[in-house]
């Protein structure tokens, strides 16, 4: 197959025309077309082998190999959206809400000491992900709302284990639990229930709301027919207020 350079007046660059005329395969990917006379329209593959620029505008101005930063970047960008590296994400997902499930009071020494080592071990597996994330995605890993959860888990995560490391407490774990709601990004019955559910909370906050003043009104109702009917010599030995 003859590959011939060919300039174009329109492109900011030199393209690449590959004569296939649609018969066998063609291994190059198409990326943009730009416009070419009618001659050529019928067997054209145009290659851009730009790299596409994520970060903000003065990134450019603060680091000295921009270019390089950028192929770099690229590498991390494929390797956050592969989909080995995601099922690797969801399997460690999955394994962290099994050993939060294996906490118990009373457990022994050993198993707190093997559920500690695996909380340190997930977090900074969480983190290393959320690491490569920023770093690949630059400003666009902002845009989606997932991300945006994960980061949020993630430093509540570290903030735990520093926590727990002064002053012993750990009050933050419970919020390690929520993780498991990113499974709905490849759980797709998981997803449309999440969207459901998000989509209903206006109208259960108002049906709540409508509850509360029903329970409030009965309760007042009740202390006005049945407060005269109180014998408080019942619970003199009681200390609770009744």
């Amino acid at each position: 197959m003859e590959v011939t350079p060919v300039a174009v007046t329109l492109s900011p660059k030199e393209i690449k025309v590959i004569k296939c005329n649609g018969v066998g395969t063609c291994k190059k990917k198409k990326h943009n077309m730009y416009s070419l006379p009618k001659d050529y329209l019928s067997h054209i593959v145009v290659i851009d082998d730009q790299i596409p620029d994520r970060n903000c505008t003065s990134c450019e101005r603060c680091c000295m190999d921009y270019g390089g930063w950028l192929q770099f970047q690229q590498v991390l960008y494929r390797i956050v959206k592969d989909p080995i590296f995601e099922l690797v994400i969801t399997v460690c997902i999955v394994l962290n809400t099994m050993f939060l499930a294996l906490e118990h009071h009373g457990m022994s020494e050993s198993v707190f000491r093997a559920l500690d080592v695996g909380n340190k071990v997930f977090t900074s597996i969480f983190t290393f992900e959320c690491t490569l994330k920023l770093m690949a995605l630059s400003k666009e890993f902002f845009h989606c709302g997932w991300n945006i959860f994960d980061l949020i888990i993630v430093s509540a995560s570290l903030l735990d284990l520093i926590f727990e490391l002064v002053d012993g407490l750990s009050v933050l774990r419970g919020l390690r639990l929520l993780r498991v709601l990113k499974l709905a990004q490849s759980w797709i019955t998981m997803k449309v229930l999440l969207s459901i559910i998000i989509s209903t909370i206006g109208a259960l906050g108002n049906l709540t709301l409508v509850l509360l003043i029903i329970i409030y009104i009965f309760a007042v109702i009740g202390m006005q027919l049945f407060s005269k009917d109180y014998l408080a010599e019942k619970f003199n030995p009681d200390p609770v207020p009744r």
